[in-house]
């Protein structure tokens, strides 16, 4: 397991692995994982996504164009009705426990439940972006 210490004092321990998680939360880590690498979590990354689109529409490349709006298009609308970034979601549901009692609820409300609770406990973007890298690169 890894741990992490938030401002409050809470304690969060992480699955060392991805492949350690029930199937089903495996899939759902991966899918927010990957709307995370499709999206991005930040303004910048945003506008490279129309700085790309803009390159294709320039460069006459219609059907790479029409692809990219598409995708963009799925990626935005499966982030419309959260408050939260799809990378913090991603972190959540590699959660083995909060102060020592086990997470287990993980449908989709319970993840941005545990994703406030952590937030309201002091986790920030920061975190969230050095501890994934660490906890799913195994």
């Amino acid at each position: 397991m890894t741990s992490l210490t938030l401002p409050s004092g809470c304690v969060v321990e992480f699955y060392d692995s991805a492949r350690k998680l029930p199937e089903s939360r495996r899939v759902e880590a991966d899918c927010y994982q990957l709307i995370e690498s499709g999206v991005g979590s930040s303004i910048d990354d945003v506008d490279r996504h129309f700085d790309g689109l803009l390159a294709l529409a320039n460069a006459d490349r219609k059907d790479e164009f029409m692809t990219a709006i598409n995708n963009l298009r799925y990626l935005f609308f499966n982030l419309l009705h959260k408050q939260l970034s799809a990378r913090s979601l991603s972190l959540a549901c590699l959660v083995a426990t909060v102060d020592g009692q086990p997470w287990e609820d993980w449908t989709e409300e319970g993840l941005e439940r545990l994703v406030k609770r952590l937030s309201d406990e002091g986790l920030t973007d920061e975190m969230v972006a050095e501890t994934l890298p660490a906890v799913k690169k195994n």
